[in-house]
């Protein structure tokens, strides 16, 4: 009978903990959603070039942390930062943020998720890639979900592009030492305008 009653009790449990995991799980999607629908207007108002427009997701007091840059404090420092670059001539072609994962904690939103952007430099003749992660934490407030904290970074290596860079130079193709040591014999000349012999080549007259 205990054993039976202790059966009933699981059940009535597990029947009580579905509904509320579904219904977290439907809460989930749903500000998941709403997030994504905040980020291409994000990056819609970054291709425009509208710096007003993008600020308008930021609380006065966020915290930007850059990828290879300093702690941005506050919208203003911010706002300044986008609007140098404008003027040193960097352009935003291409923009997409993508919510890979959102978790809920009071009145803030920790959002996970990716990106890719391409933009136009005019130290570069071509137009610049590139791709990473991010972690925003959004704010519910008066005036809407607004960004607290944003930081990225990217997932190209400067390592791996400057030796691409390195080989593109040299030809495409990396040297090693052993094969720069032997081009380098073959291309030695002695004072006779001959190339020296290898003493233990059957070419060698002084060989026995």
């Amino acid at each position: 009978m205990k054993k039976l009653i202790q059966m009933i009790m699981v059940m009535a449990a597990i029947a009580i903990t579905i509904p509320s995991f579904s219904q977290e799980n439907k809460n989930a999607d749903k500000m998941k959603a709403k997030i994504q629908k905040l980020n291409n207007q994000i990056t819609e108002a970054a291709v425009k070039g509208d710096t007003e427009a993008g600020m308008a997701f930021y609380a006065d007091d966020v915290v930007y942390m850059p990828n290879y840059s300093k702690i941005v404090r506050g919208k203003e420092a911010l706002r300044e930062r986008e609007e140098e670059g404008k003027k040193a001539g960097v352009k935003v072609t291409a923009f997409t943020l993508t919510t890979e994962e959102v978790n809920k904690l009071g009145s803030l939103i920790y959002e996970i998720g990716t990106y890719s952007i391409t933009l136009q430099v005019p130290q570069s003749p071509e137009p610049v890639d590139d791709y990473g992660k991010y972690v925003c934490i959004w704010e519910k407030t008066d005036a809407g979900m607004l960004i607290k904290v944003d930081i990225w970074n990217t997932d190209i290596s400067p390592w791996s592009m400057m030796k691409e860079m390195k080989q593109e130079k040299d030809g495409g193709v990396e040297k090693s030492p052993t094969s720069s040591s032997k081009s380098q014999t073959e291309s030695t000349i002695t004072k006779s305008g001959k190339k020296p012999v290898d003493p233990n080549s059957e070419q060698n007259p002084d060989k026995k």
